[in-house]
């Protein structure tokens, strides 16, 4: 029977590697030893998209109207079919592909969006509650997601996405390794546990692509789009509830509240884990919360790490993570509520004895694994594909371990000077908007409170509001003092 199995499988590659492109065949995908992962869409046709330029002061180059292609798909392990998604017939067999991501789909090599008709777990992990309809085929080459998704798992974060190396066929051209792997959604059994009343949602610099969002005060460029429910299924109550939701922690962000609102916790991890990957792109770094439910006694959490594109990169291996000091983690460092500093800087001691070894154990182990060799295997006909140089898997390894251990000696010495923790005061209270908060500020807010302005200076009365409760009062001007007491402006 293993035998038949295999055949069937071999002569379907055969017929779907017809024309396969550069100097990669068939025989040579089947003995690297990595998963084989076919999609052959209907009538050949390949996946498209559009061009989307970001509106005036937003971020990102990205993609729209990203056609979704049916398929049928294979997954092979030794020449042993473990998937077979079927024909495609709506709602029942097959799967349809679509180009995914934003700067990365004007890449060669792109990634892609797998919605299977019927759920199925494509990593085969042998137990029906893996099973889910979508999936994605992400870039991975470095070594890079493998690295972040351990620190993610090792940090003890909401779930850790799980994946698989494979080889790609694509329309019987062979498209390179790919990582196959879950994507955030919510599903209760395996992946973001939220109730059906609760929230999965995204502080998104690209929520101008979507029709629905939560709108944010923090920064315009930044708005609050969904994941579950779904954008297009959303109903009115719900956007309501959201955008509350979102109106009183952000709020609380500027006043101190915070507590009340938010899990400390999990937003120290998850900060925590970025300041330890050391990424780049700020604006690009998937920020997934969830509310598990509709009820005031749950709190908003942040969810797993994603996207690791701009991960360990040597410049930056003396420097913050780019989000450190950026949109909600501005705010929370810089508050006169230091809940979220200790958090922090405790996660930071009951995890640095721990994780840097075992990050290092974990790629040395997998250095040592027949997946490795497969992998590196791989790699060289992933580079002849594309032309992308030599690659390889210890090259990776080595790099990715000597990152974390210089890693590990220079947060330890700068996390160690973080309390207390001084930020310029710049996003509320400059109430003259002359770059300081400062005796003139308090003036103005007194002068406004008795009905005067002070001539010469402007007056930004969202400023002013500076415990954000919707007006300007003594209770702002006693705020003001605390807040300018412990956080002088630089």
């Amino acid at each position: 029977m293993r035998k038949r199995v295999q055949l069937v499988v071999l002569t379907f590659l055969c017929f779907a590697i017809t024309g396969l492109s550069g100097e990669v065949n068939l025989q040579e995908v089947m003995r690297a030893g990595l998963p084989v992962l076919v999609v052959t869409t209907v009538n050949g046709e390949e996946p498209t998209y559009d061009r989307a330029d970001p509106p005036t002061d937003c971020f990102g180059l990205s993609i729209m109207n990203a056609t979704k292609v049916p398929a049928r798909m294979t997954i092979s392990v030794d020449g042993e079919l473990v998937y077979d998604s079927g024909y495609y017939v709506e709602d029942l067999s097959g799967i349809t592909v679509k180009v995914r991501g934003n700067t990365t789909a004007f890449h060669a090599k792109k990634p892609y969006k797998l919605k299977l008709q019927k759920k199925a777990d494509l990593l085969c992990r042998g137990d029906d509650k893996f099973k889910d309809k979508e999936w994605a085929l992400i870039k991975d080459e470095r070594l890079i997601t493998k690295a972040g998704l351990k620190i993610n798992e090792l940090a003890g974060l909401q779930w850790t996405p799980a994946y698989e190396y494979v080889n790609l066929v694509f329309n019987g051209d062979y498209r390179g390794v790919y990582m196959l792997i879950e994507t955030v959604e919510r599903n209760v059994k395996c992946r973001l546990n939220v109730a059906e009343t609760g929230y999965v949602f995204e502080y998104d610099p690209y929520w101008w692509k979507e029709e629905t969002y939560a709108p944010s005060t923090l920064y315009h460029s930044m708005q609050y789009t969904y994941k579950y429910p779904e954008s297009k299924k959303v109903n009115e109550e719900q956007q309501n509830y959201l955008k509350e939701v979102v109106s009183q922690f952000e709020r609380s962000l500027k006043n101190g509240t915070y507590t009340n609102y938010v899990d400390v916790n999990s937003f120290a991890t998850w900060m925590l884990c970025h300041d330890m990957l050391g990424c780049i792109d700020g604006a690009g770094s998937n920020m997934f919360l969830t509310k598990y439910d509709n009820t005031a006694e749950t709190k908003i959490k942040m969810a797993n790490l994603w996207d690791f594109d701009s991960a360990l990169y040597q410049e930056v291996s003396k420097k913050w993570d780019s989000v450190h000091d950026k949109w909600f983690f501005e705010f929370l460092f810089g508050s006169i509520n230091k809940s979220f500093v200790c958090a922090y800087k405790k996660r930071w001691e009951d995890l640095k004895s721990t994780v840097f070894d075992q990050i290092d154990t974990y790629f040395a182990d997998f250095a040592n694994s027949e997946e490795s060799k497969a992998l590196d295997k791989s790699l060289i006909l992933d580079s002849k594909r594309w032309g992308n140089g030599s690659i390889s898997t210890m090259s990776n390894i080595d790099y990715i371990q000597q990152w974390f251990a210089s890693r590990k000696v220079w947060l330890d010495d700068n996390i160690n000077q973080l309390i207390p923790y001084e930020v310029p005061f710049n996003k509320l209270g400059d109430v003259n908007d002359d770059g300081d908060c400062d005796e003139r500020d308090i003036k103005a807010i007194v002068s406004h409170i008795m009905g005067e302005t002070l001539d010469g200076d402007s007056f930004d009365e969202y400023a002013a509001d500076v415990n954000c409760d919707g007006g300007v009062n003594v209770d702002d001007v006693v705020l003001f003092i605390n807040q300018f007491c412990n956080t002088p402006s630089k």
